[in-house]
């Protein structure tokens, strides 16, 4: 097969990612853009953005075009040109906004709940349910090589959702409720296998009920956070 008869049938293939989520956005309703309600955006900005993050996530940002987020969204070319300047602009939006209503929802967690344990366990509970509830979105903030498209961008976990996360572990080392070492290694501790379970599910290798037991996998990551590093009593 010759390189162009390969381009024609990869297009194919895009083409039918594209229709494929219009569709299930059609038949979901408000569902498919939910994630975003609380954002301080416009309905049709939201719907772009909640567009985008679908069709970054089957596509990529460079195989994704003006003529899918219409299709996805159901927007139109001229609204989506009115709310953003370009692509860019939307990626810039979406990624804003994500990092920003996922703060408020671990914000939420952290003041809802006085001890480092109580904190951690609710905080992994929220990330365990919106890994099920919009697997796109943490899909795009885990995955996703932002760097690429988004240049100006720190790295995520140099993002304040994951210095909230880090902020956590370091109030319960002060307290101590778990033991003093380094910061990101308590992190890589702490958040490394809850993250690694999550990319299981999104890798479709365990479904949502073995996604849903994560308390073992909790307790072990918390006992050896109680745990002095070696070479300490």
């Amino acid at each position: 097969m010759d390189d162009h008869a390969s381009q024609k049938i990869e297009q194919a293939s895009m083409a039918d990612a594209t229709q494929a989520l219009a569709l299930q956005c059609q038949t979901q309703g408000h569902l498919w853009y939910a994630f975003f309600d609380q954002a301080a955006l416009t309905l049709t900005q939201r719907k772009v953005i909640s567009a985008a993050v679908l069709l970054f996530d089957q596509k990529g940002f460079f195989n994704t075009s003006v003529a899918d987020l219409v299709a996805v969204s159901g927007v139109s070319s001229g609204s989506i040109y009115h709310g953003f300047k370009d692509k860019q602009a939307i990626a810039e939006c979406l990624m804003q906004t994500l990092l920003t209503q996922i703060e408020k929802s671990l914000q939420t967690v952290v003041v809802a709940h006085d001890t480092g344990w109580a904190r951690y366990q609710h905080l992994v509970a929220w990330m365990m349910q919106t890994t099920q509830t919009y697997p796109a979105v943490m899909r795009f903030v885990l995955h996703a090589r932002h760097q690429e498209f988004l240049p100006g961008q720190p790295p995520v976990c140099a993002q304040q959702p994951f210095k909230t996360l880090r902020r956590v572990l370091s109030e319960a080392q002060d307290s101590g409720e778990i033991a003093q070492r380094p910061l990101m290694q308590a992190a890589a501790l702490a958040y490394g296998p809850v993250f690694r379970w999550m990319q299981f599910y999104l890798d479709g290798l365990v479904d949502s009920k073995a996604l849903s037991d994560w308390t073992d996998l909790i307790h072990q990551a918390w006992w050896l956070l109680q745990t002095p590093p070696l070479g300490e009593s």
